[in-house]
């Protein structure tokens, strides 16, 4: 009997021995095969446009914001309100039917009170009956870079209350040689395939550059670009009326706010294409360190269809 249970004793004492050593020669394996297979990890970046960015905004003598070109084209923007959206303190307002940015605020201030330039010149509205300024006529490519300024200096208008937004286009010397690029994308839009709509769309671009003559001192830029969407979407809203339970006897006697109701809602069904296309030109001649003749010009069209 002694025999026995010192037999059962010793098998039990050698199983839990094994299981324990389980877990620990699998766990030595695991680390040697990691040891043998290093992962290499590989970190790309635009370091230049950074530095540029970063260092326009070190020099400016105000609060000011900065976007690349290159920040422009790392995400599918639709417009350039889309990638205003990615700078602090300043927020989009979306165009309801399109699904796009449209208007911009800066520092929780209307659209109405920011000022908007092309180049340091100030450009024509888009709204007759507001000094709010639409971007949906702007893509985001064929930019140099976007600046928006929060805080209000000297060469600023003084009706940028909110804040100032330049919009800078490339010259032929931002360039070191004769570049010609081109921009292409593909848009499909789901809804409107689940609602039989045309879904197609996209986007194409060319830019060219290119320096001449003595020196090297005349440059032409010259950019165009073609686009279209569609959009197919649906909505519930408020038209903005409420109504009371129970009226007021007469003139004097305050409506209760808390028997409001909502007598009805509006269910609407938007569909439509935007085409957008444009450019912009630029002939300069720079003589030396101080002295510089542009000649530039922009032109941005967008059509809609319901």
């Amino acid at each position: 009997m002694s025999s026995q249970t010192s037999q059962s004793k010793f098998m039990g004492a050698s199983v839990a021995a094994l299981i324990c050593a389980l877990p620990l020669s699998a766990f030595a394996q695991d680390s040697a095969q990691t040891t043998e297979e290093p992962t290499t990890v590989v970190v790309t970046g635009q370091r230049l446009s950074n530095a540029n960015s970063i260092g326009a905004q070190k020099k400016a003598t105000g609060v000011v914001n900065v976007i690349s070109a290159d920040d422009l084209g790392k995400l599918p923007d639709a417009n350039v309100a889309d990638a205003l959206a990615r700078i602090p303190g300043v927020n989009v307002v979306v165009n309801q039917e399109t699904g796009e940015g449209e208007y911009v605020s800066v520092r929780g201030m209307a659209g109405t009170f920011n000022a908007y330039s092309i180049n340091g010149v100030r450009v024509a509205l888009t709204d007759s009956a507001s000094r709010k300024m639409s971007m949906t006529v702007l893509p985001p490519n064929g930019l140099k870079s976007i600046s928006v300024s929060k805080t209000l200096t000297p060469d600023l208008d003084g009706d940028a209350i909110g804040g100032a937004v330049n919009f800078v286009t490339p010259t032929a010397f931002d360039f070191k040689k004769p570049t010609v690029r081109v921009f292409g994308a593909f848009t499909h839009n789901d809804r409107a395939t689940d609602n039989g709509e045309g879904a197609d769309g996209g986007q194409l671009q060319v830019d060219l550059a290119r320096k001449f003559g003595e020196s090297n001192r005349f440059g032409i830029f010259a950019s165009a670009y073609y686009g279209k969407s569609a959009y197919s979407n649906e909505e519930t809203e408020n038209d903005g009326e409420w109504e009371p339970y129970h009226w007021r006897k007469d003139s004097e006697e305050a409506i209760n706010s808390r028997s409001m109701y909502l007598p009805g809602i509006d269910l609407d069904f938007r569909r439509g294409e935007q085409e957008r296309y444009g450019g912009n030109f630029s002939l300069d001649y720079h003589g030396d360190e101080t002295s510089a003749l542009p000649a530039r010009t922009v032109r941005q069209t967008r059509s809609h269809r319901h």
